[in-house]
């Protein structure tokens, strides 16, 4: 059990977070009965439910007349073992601008310890530029490999990631109406939509890949905030929950859970994004290193 703990924890990237739970006493809610089930009234805000097929057709329409925006995209991995609950995050901040299309990513991880790197990369139609978390050097690339990677790191900025964790699932959605703004929201196990989320964490932590592999998932939940009038995603929520497997066989006491969030703003409002001289003049990276984070 412990060597299988340390495999777990020496795969996570972990820094070690408290959830702070406020209570309040019996006393203090008959006090404030009345002043609760206001607040619960709000919360419990029902709306109207909606057609999910017919919002779907519109939201993919929706989607085609962006040209830029901006997204804050993180990755929370919470590992939780007999030697108790440590936490990793990784956080892109993005940027894509139009004609030509470039991506523009600053990313940060922080790891167990606090220990914190970051770097920032460049993405064309034809070449990424990543620059070394460590060293600071920029490198081009256009292998596939890579490519593949960061593919999947432009369509979290322009939409495609959202909308295929949409249609995935389009037949079990809940679409409801609230004021202006759609809520949907998703939660079961389904297989095709654990191999989107995979696929996602990857492009956003290479290093989940491997951890993946010795997991198995118990359960999908996710929550996208969509403009009623643009039909465009504010922001989103996706939580996975994992069972940790060795040799086939579940481990009881370990488990992994993953979160996914992302917040979007200034659709079409992004100004034109210029890669430095020096970035586009660095060295060709090599295809036979390990991709960078």
């Amino acid at each position: 059990m412990k060597k299988v703990q340390k495999i777990l924890m020496a795969l996570a990237f972990c820094s070690l977070s408290v959830v702070s739970v406020a209570c309040s006493s019996k006393d203090d809610k008959n006090k404030t009965t009345t002043t609760d089930n206001k607040d619960n009234s709000k919360k419990e805000e029902k709306g109207t439910k909606v057609d999910s097929s017919e919002f779907l057709q519109k939201y993919t329409e929706a989607i085609k007349t962006v040209k830029s925006s901006k997204a804050v995209v993180e990755k929370k991995q919470t590992v939780n073992g007999e030697n108790g609950t440590s936490v990793s995050t990784v956080t892109m901040d993005m940027a894509m601008s139009d004609n030509p299309t470039i991506i523009k990513i600053y990313r940060t991880s922080l790891s167990s310890g606090n220990k914190k790197t970051e770097n920032e990369q460049y993405i064309t139609d034809s070449t990424i530029y990543s620059q070394h978390y460590k060293t600071k050097e920029w490198s081009k690339a256009t292998f596939e490999a890579l490519r593949k990677l960061n593919d999947g790191r432009r369509d979290l900025v322009n939409y495609k990631n959202a909308l295929e964790f949409l249609t995935t699932v389009k037949d079990n959605l809940t679409v409801i109406q609230k004021g202006s703004t759609y809520e949907v929201t998703y939660s079961g196990n389904d297989s095709s939509l654990g191999d989107l989320i995979s696929k996602v964490l990857i492009y956003i932590d290479k290093s989940a890949e491997k951890l993946l592999k010795q997991v198995k998932s118990t359960n999908f939940e996710y929550k996208f905030i969509v403009d009623a009038k643009t039909f465009l995603p504010t922001e989103f929520y996706i939580k996975a929950k994992y069972d940790y497997y060795e040799k086939g066989q579940k481990v009881d006491g370990l488990g992994m859970i993953e979160e996914i969030s992302a917040k979007y703003s200034d659709v079409n409002k992004v100004e034109a994004i210029t890669i430095p001289e020096n970035v586009q003049n660095a060295k060709d990276a090599d295809p036979n290193l390990p991709s960078l984070p």
